[in-house]
């Protein structure tokens, strides 16, 4: 084999991982779209995201959605974290 086919073949595989997380992260996106959509109000979206290991996407959520700066949002998603466990 040359090692022009060698690098040919381990950019195919990159590419080929790249696109299947990309495939499940625009799958996640889909979910949270309907989410929205479906009238999930901000503590619950809060709650999905920190119970499934987002808390920075939660505080910036809250934040954009309430227009609070950073110290308040953060404080206010641990306590909606803490009053809606594993939702």
């Amino acid at each position: 084999m040359t090692w022009a086919f060698v690098i040919a073949l381990i950019l195919l595989v990159l590419v080929a991982l790249s696109n299947f997380a990309l495939q499940k992260r625009v799958r996640q996106l889909e979910q949270e779209v309907t989410d929205l959509r479906s009238g999930q109000d901000i503590s619950q979206r809060v709650s999905y995201l920190v119970n499934n290991g987002r808390e920075v996407e939660a505080i910036a959520v809250y934040r954009k959605a309430t227009g609070l700066g950073l110290v308040e949002s953060k404080s206010a998603v641990e306590v909606i974290a803490r009053n809606n466990p594993q939702m």
